[in-house]
């Protein structure tokens, strides 16, 4: 039986005895509703202070460099805008206003991604509640994900925002497609659908909507919401939906047909770059070292390993315990509560599903490399345990003062090591920001055409790419389209990866960076004859 009417009903009774009257339950739960946001806009604004005032790191430079001579008439192109393997027109429609109102200043896309993180924290408290369990459960799933140190990577860097444009249209279609399966509400189904739509043109992996949208119609008809529709036989239910259920899931096939068909249209062909495959050999180590990661998701570059091993441990007897609450207990839970995590472990399953995801072929290592393709995977994965613990066998006094008390105990740990995951941003910010303004000022005024060479240059460390993209920044720091910057003698190990580098530099100005001094300097300038050129 769904207990959300209960819930509002106790929230009415403590009305009337404050105030001596009822306001009404909508308006009621409308005011919890913007209070519970504004608590989670503090919170992930109070997690992430340290890196507002980060500068453009990593892909920061490329991905504003694309966007940034895009005229306001040709907007189409921001669907080519990183590559054509990759097509999210939305989310660099961001990036895009973004620059051209506040150029290389970042702190505002920094606000933008927190509020948007604490936003897809409200819309899982909704979404949960939609498919079927109480709000207090909800309360405390949000609340892990919100301060999780797993999103420094997907929150912190600010043009990536792709990850957390995902989610919050994944997370708002499949709430409004619950909402129209409980009221059957024909613009909560076209609403359901354009989010849909949206979450495609944000980031990949959402494709999958297009088989938990389904697995949503099968699980309100298998266990159904409605007391009425309890009551009646299987038999009868099954054949009343089949025809409308075909209908709609024929139009969400046919959108995600055209999204596919667009695909094909923009890159010719489905995947197939060699470093993002679709398909891939799949690795048990992988795998382990993934779920050890999101059972513990320290960056190992600023946490120690009995830290990451004492958390792991921790969250790990944690799910332990909510899976056997799960497997025993299954026949004590609400219909609602087994709805809802069946529909979960359909969300994570679907979400290993190797669409730009390493889970089974790279893994997620000690340094949270590619961390950000693990942000959307990880709302079922941490909802799947709050719920396990919370609502099978929900009943017994000490589950209940016990289990809140053990999840609530994880929200201090998850900020501080969310914290110390920001910090290998931060000094890649500082890196990057150091660069560039050195540069400027070792060179305030380089000729027209001038090549720009740069030795000793950090690249990656770990997981972290440290200053990425220099010919794009170069032409951003000076806002000249004319100049060119190239990496003398690059990391080979990825060098395969990044092609604007240079065995030994040539014509032009070479620069020499110190990684212990955090200095850039004008070592020779401009290189003309050959004499000049370093060997």
């Amino acid at each position: 039986m769904n207990s959300i009417p209960s819930e509002i009903k106790a929230h009415e009774t403590l009305e009337y005895k404050l105030t001596g009257r009822r306001l009404p339950a909508s308006l009621s739960r409308r005011w919890l509703g913007v209070l519970l946001l504004l608590l989670f806009l503090i919170l992930a604004l109070v997690s992430y202070w340290s890196i507002m005032n980060n500068g453009p790191v990593a892909d920061d430079w490329g991905l504003m460099y694309k966007t940034a001579y895009i005229p306001g008439n040709e907007l189409w192109r921001l669907f080519l805008a990183q590559s054509p393997l990759f097509i999210r027109p939305i989310p660099f429609f961001t990036v895009w206003l973004f620059y051209r109102l506040f150029g290389l200043n970042l702190m505002p896309s920094h606000l933008l991604n927190a509020g948007m993180h604490a936003v897809n924290a409200f819309l899982l408290v909704w979404m949960l509640a939609r498919i079927g369990v109480p709000r207090r459960t909800g309360y405390l799933a949000a609340l892990l994900f919100l301060a999780t140190p797993l999103g420094a990577e997907s929150v912190g860097w600010t043009t990536g925002r792709f990850d957390v444009w995902a989610l919050f249209f994944m997370l708002l279609g499949l709430g409004l497609y619950a909402s129209y399966l409980r009221r059957r509400k024909r613009r909560l189904f076209a609403a359901a659908m354009a989010a849909t739509v949206a979450a495609w043109l944000s980031k990949e992996p959402s494709m999958t909507m297009a088989g938990l949208i389904p697995a949503l119609e099968l699980l309100f008809l298998i266990i159904p919401a409605g007391r009425q529709q309890q009551e009646t036989p299987w038999t009868v239910r099954w054949r009343a939906a089949l025809r409308p259920l075909s209908i709609r899931v024929g139009i969400l096939f046919i959108l995600f047909g055209g999204y596919i068909a667009l695909r094909y249209a923009i890159m010719g062909r489905l995947g197939g770059a060699p470093y993002v495959p679709l398909f891939g050999k799949p690795s048990l180590r992988a795998t382990a070292n993934t779920v050890a990661a999101l059972l513990g998701p320290l960056d190992r570059l600023q946490s120690s390993k009995i830290d990451r091993l004492l958390l792991t441990g921790y969250v790990g007897s944690l799910y332990a315990l909510s899976l056997g609450l799960t497997i025993f207990h299954w026949k004590q839970a609400t219909r609602g509560a087994r709805r809802t995590w069946l529909f979960l472990a359909a969300f994570f399953l679907a979400s290993l599903v190797p669409i730009y995801s390493y889970f089974f072929m790279t893994g997620l290592g000690g340094d949270l490399t590619n961390s950000r393709m693990y942000y959307i995977p990880y709302v079922p994965f941490i909802s799947m345990m709050v719920i396990g613990l919370l609502e099978f066998n929900w009943q017994p006094l000490i589950w209940r003062i016990a289990f809140p008390l053990a999840l609530l105990a994880l929200v201090p740990v998850f900020i501080v090591g969310l914290n110390h995951n920001n910090r290998e941003w931060e000094r890649a910010a500082v890196i990057s920001a150091t660069i560039a303004d050195q540069t400027r000022a070792e060179l305030p005024d380089p000729p027209d055409g001038a090549r720009l060479y740069y030795s000793n240059v950090p690249r990656l460390e770990g997981a972290h790419i440290l200053a990425s993209a220099l010919p794009e920044s170069v032409k951003l720091i000076y806002g000249r389209r004319d100049l060119d910057a190239l990496y003398v003698n690059p990391d080979p190990a990825v060098l395969h990866f990044f092609k604007d580098s240079s065995a030994t530099a040539g014509e032009g100005y070479l620069f020499r960076f110190d990684l212990s001094t955090q200095q850039l300097t004008l070592a020779r300038g401009p290189l003309r004859s050959p004499e000049d050129k370093p060997g």
